[in-house]
């Protein structure tokens, strides 16, 4: 319950302060849909990623993956992904990414 209503309020307070579209869930199955429809951004935890079923290249680069395992980080970083792990930079870390993510064509 307070993981969920802590990435509520990630995905509120960061959506409103860079003005872009984040989206977060722990279902697997929204966050399919939401890679079928394309916008914005999506804040994927690395224990909802993995019950996806799917490799870490067929995800889009406006995916920001988040998990605490380390090795699925840097992965993920080497296909090209953004990435950080789970209380390493905390918000600072996650709001740089969603920076660069606005920048991107």
């Amino acid at each position: 319950m307070l993981q969920r209503l802590y990435r509520e309020y990630l995905v509120r307070s960061l959506a409103r302060d860079l003005q872009v579209a984040v989206y977060g869930t722990d279902s697997p199955e929204e966050a399919r849909r939401w890679l079928q429809e394309e916008e914005g951004v999506l804040l994927l935890d690395g224990s909802v990623f993995r019950q996806m079923g799917i490799g870490l290249s067929e995800l889009p680069g406006r995916v920001i993956l988040c998990s605490g395992d380390e090795d699925l980080v840097e992965e993920a970083r080497r296909v090209g992904l953004r990435a950080f792990c789970k209380g390493t930079g905390g918000l600072s870390a996650l709001s740089a990414l969603l920076q660069e993510v606005q920048k991107a064509p």
